[in-house]
């Protein structure tokens, strides 16, 4: 998509299992992502966009095949520490915002016909995927995504919401979903986008409130030792080598912490098989970290 996208920063197409697999030319960062699973903030890019009335379009006389009526948006404010979610699995902020979205828009998945959805590393997609209802069995942007449509942070929503408009105006009556993270996956938001006016004019809802209600929270500690469940992990690397494995652990009383391991035999065994749901003793070094076995 990138490739065939003029506007992309990264116009090199790129084979699935060059960026699957980690290598000198495209290092792992943090198992399972490789550096082009993830944003690329280097770029140097811009883009803009103008809003106005119907009457001030009509006043200036744009033509009416310029014309994208925003048709809807929703916004998550509500925050939460990703190690205190019980679920690391699922993104409320997405549910809702996502449903509220199509919701005032008065369409079903199946009516949007062209999507960007905020891709600053897998996870965030695959959520995305899952909360809203929709099929990974088509296009996902209309960018060539962060890594090669180029993502400086969140900027990038509005160099995708102009390729989204330069799209809607080629298919007129098309829909275009696109939408937007804060933070590590915390602030969620959806708009939606078409050729053809909201009957009901544009709406907007904040739904931070039933975002809050629906994300289970467990106690984060850091004082603490004993037998613990992998809730969630990754190895990170240092260069081309793994370095550190980092767990999210709950406790058997139900808190949860976060602790780490350097050992070799451990890295390696992260590395090479599902850790989610194994059991680990977590314990405190005498300089006061957190590691686990």
């Amino acid at each position: 998509i990138a490739a065939a996208n003029e506007d992309a920063w990264v116009r090199e197409a790129v084979q699935p299992d060059f960026i699957r697999e980690h290598s000198a030319r495209n290092k792992m960062l943090a198992f399972p992502y490789a550096k082009l699973h993830n944003s690329q903030w280097n770029v140097d890019q811009a883009a803009g966009l103008i809003f106005c009335s119907v009457q001030v379009a009509q006043e200036l006389g744009i033509a009416r095949d310029k014309w994208v009526f925003p048709l809807a948006g929703t916004e998550s404010n509500a925050m939460s520490v990703v190690s205190a979610r019980k679920a690391l699995d699922r993104n409320h902020g997405f549910k809702e915002a996502g449903s509220k979205v199509l919701a005032l828009a008065g369409k079903t998945p199946a009516q949007i016909q062209h999507m960007e959805l905020y891709s600053c590393f897998p996870q965030a997609v695959r959520v995305q995927l899952e909360e809203l209802g929709l099929s990974s069995q088509r296009d996902l942007s209309v960018t060539g995504a962060m890594t090669f449509g180029g993502g400086p942070l969140n900027n990038f929503v509005l160099q995708a919401t102009v390729k989204m408009a330069q799209l809607l105006r080629a298919e007129p009556g098309s829909n275009g979903l696109v939408t937007c993270v804060s933070g590590m996956n915390t602030k969620q938001g959806c708009a939606l986008y078409s050729t053809a006016a909201n009957a009901d004019g544009w709406q907007f809802a904040d739904v931070s409130d039933a975002v809050r209600d629906a994300t289970e929270l467990c106690e984060l500690v850091s004082d603490c030792e004993g037998a613990a469940t992998v809730a969630g992990y990754t190895v990170l690397y240092q260069g081309e080598n793994p370095w550190r494995a980092v767990a999210v652990c709950d406790l058997a009383d139900g808190r949860r912490t976060v602790a780490f391991s350097e050992d070799s035999e451990m890295l390696e065994a992260m590395l090479g098989d599902e850790y989610v749901g194994r059991s680990v003793a977590v314990y405190k070094t005498a300089e006061g970290s957190l590691q686990f076995r």
